[in-house]
């Protein structure tokens, strides 16, 4: 005897005729489908879709490990792992721009000190023309 689609925690009334007008009468049928063709249906997402199957698997028995994991639902490692690396990058770049910036710094100091040089240079040629 199939098991109440009702009984699929996420599941209410609404839901409930929601999915029997799509095909989908019993948790067996729930569990049977894929996150896709659940989250096509108005009212689920990828998220959604991916947490009423599993519910469904678990409520019939059936094995969950060939339920991949819908997006935004990563592990709290994989977010860890990402968060690193979006520090990691952030770092890189800061040191890049600092590095950047040293060396913009130094040749405009360069060339300011020739300017400067080169104005004493020619301040000292026009005295000594003018004495002449």
């Amino acid at each position: 005897m199939p098991t109440s689609i009702e009984k699929v925690p996420g599941i209410g009334p609404t839901t409930a005729v929601l999915l029997a007008d799509h095909g989908i009468h019993s948790a067996e049928d729930l569990a049977a489908k894929r996150i896709g063709d659940l989250a096509a249906i108005k009212g689920f997402n990828t998220i959604r879709a991916g947490q009423v199957i599993e519910a469904a698997r678990l409520l019939i028995g059936a094995a969950v490990a060939d339920t991949p994991v819908p997006p935004g639902n990563s592990s709290k490692k994989d977010k860890d792992k990402k968060v690193e690396k979006k520090k990691k990058k952030s770092k890189e770049k800061n040191k890049d721009l600092k590095k950047k910036s040293a060396k913009e710094d130094k040749k405009n100091s360069t060339q300011a000190k020739k300017s400067k040089d080169k104005k004493k240079s020619s301040g000292s040629k026009k005295k000594t023309s003018k004495k002449n």
